[in-house]
């Protein structure tokens, strides 16, 4: 596995420090995740919206489409 070398500042230091005493882990495991994790994202050169998250679940609940349109739905809500 090939090895990179970065200067930190101290702030962003102590945070990894902590962050990898919490998890129990080393600065490098959580190094290589969040590396892998911001490149991931980011291959199509666009900033990720909230819809990009969760697209693949759009469709895949069944149900009425829209129940502020049907008072029928709301019937003993709140009792």
């Amino acid at each position: 596995m090939p090895t990179i070398t970065c200067k930190v500042s101290p702030e962003l230091d102590a945070r990894l420090t902590a962050t990898s005493r919490a998890r129990r882990t080393t600065k490098s495991v959580i190094v290589r995740e969040i590396l892998e994790a911001q490149l991931s994202r980011n291959r199509s050169g666009k900033e990720l919206r909230a819809y990009d998250l969760v697209k693949h679940l759009v469709g895949s609940l069944s149900g009425p489409r829209d129940l502020s349109h049907h008072p029928g739905h709301l019937d003993g809500f709140g009792e």
